[in-house]
């Protein structure tokens, strides 16, 4: 069985970062798959990897969203396991509208930077988005 790292990548990677998401109360990723048959009941979801490849000016096709599945309990199980060592995961990939995806979360914050200089890193900012106030 192969071994991957579980990190993002792209063809050039010219830009990194990270990203952050809340779970939707009342359907997230994971029971999106189990409601439309995608994955089992019993089914973890581990990991989320998004993929769009190249698109004209506007991101109208589907993109591509796998799901890193395991059998697992929980959260906790999922730790417990990676303090063995690699987990057996499976790769399940369903394509999606943009809109569909990102309505799986409540929220979903992603920040990139040229090689993902700024992750982690403290910057002073000097000027505030539109409509935030001090």
């Amino acid at each position: 069985m192969p071994i991957e790292t579980f990190t993002a990548a792209t063809q050039h990677g010219h830009i990194r970062g990270t990203a952050c998401a809340d779970r939707h109360e009342v359907e997230d990723f994971a029971d999106y798959l189990k409601r439309t048959g995608v994955l089992a009941a019993n089914d973890f979801v581990a990991g989320i990897e998004l993929l769009s490849a190249v698109q004209g000016d506007v991101q109208d096709a589907d993109v591509l969203v796998t799901a890193w599945v395991g059998e697992l309990a929980n959260r906790a199980a999922l730790s417990e396991a990676l303090a063995a060592g690699p987990v057996p995961l499976r790769k399940v990939t369903v394509a999606m509208p943009l809109r569909k995806f990102f309505g799986l979360f409540n929220r979903l914050c992603i920040r990139i930077s040229p090689g993902g200089l700024l992750d982690g890193r403290e910057v002073q900012v000097q000027s505030l988005a539109p409509g935030e106030r001090l």
